[in-house]
């Protein structure tokens, strides 16, 4: 009898599914306390550190190491897609990085995103949002870029992209649904988003974490949103990589989420 119980008990392990919002910790408590920059791509975990030192962390596993020399001291944004990686400097320039060694190269002319707020890699294209409101698009193989649609975006707080579109929450907390052209329509009532602080997406949904620490999901295609749970009080990061969601904590922790 002892032996059936045993039986059904590890029968019972094995079967269990993570459910949405379900999420355990990475690696040791506090090794990602340095980050400055983190984003995910393909099973990875791209980081800046203080001293400007990149690394790669593997998802599976929680284990990281140390990428080429410590190059990124002055780097203000990180953007990373099916293996291109981007790195946007304070003075403006944009360099593409290899994250098999560090090595890096300039993209386009010095500076020429100084007037840059906000970007996003889509389906191999940088999309970048400038203070004039401008959308442009940018080849991260010549570094060309060229504006698109009208200047209509300066109001931009956060911004993510997934199946084949860029989301962005304005200052004024409305979600909005921007094609590859620059045309664009709201998600949602006006105002829905003003407590998010995190947004991220994941398989065409758009997930977001407000001040109050709950986690949401939002269906664009019906502008639903579903509350996955209230345990993000301390994310200082929110990132996606393969099928799963990441947060990297403020005491340096990482958290892989099950989505929905």
């Amino acid at each position: 009898m002892r032996k059936l119980i045993a039986l059904g008990i590890l029968l019972l392990a094995a079967t269990a599914v993570a459910k949405p919002g379900d999420w355990k910790k990475l690696g040791k408590t506090g090794t990602w306390k340095n980050t400055m920059h983190a984003v995910g791509d393909g099973g990875a975990l791209y980081t800046i550190e203080k001293d400007g030192t990149f690394y790669v962390t593997d998802l599976t596993t929680g284990q990281y190491r140390k990428i080429g020399n410590p190059d990124y001291q002055n780097t203000l944004g990180l953007l990373a897609e099916k293996g291109t990686v981007i790195t946007l400097e304070k003075d403006g320039s944009l360099y593409r990085i290899n994250p098999t060694d560090g090595s890096w190269k300039p993209l386009g002319k010095p500076g020429e995103w100084g007037g840059t707020i906000a970007g996003v890699l889509l389906d191999g294209a940088l999309y970048t949002i400038e203070k004039n409101g401008a959308l442009y698009i940018t080849d991260v193989d010549t570094g060309v870029w060229k504006q698109i649609g009208k200047p209509e975006f300066a109001k931009t707080g956060l911004i993510t992209a997934t199946g084949g579109r860029i989301y962005t929450i304005e200052t004024s907390g409305t979600l909005y649904a921007v094609e590859k052209d620059g045309r664009w329509k709201a998600v949602g009532k006006p105002g829905d988003y003003k407590n998010t602080r995190h947004m991220m997406g994941l398989a065409g949904k758009v997930y977001t974490i407000e001040s109050s620490g709950k986690l949401y999901v939002t269906d664009p295609a019906t502008a639903k949103w579903v509350d996955l749970g209230d345990d993000y009080q301390t994310t200082a990061f929110f990132m996606a990589s393969g099928n799963k969601l990441y947060t990297l904590g403020g005491d340096g922790s990482l958290y892989v989420i099950e989505p929905m």
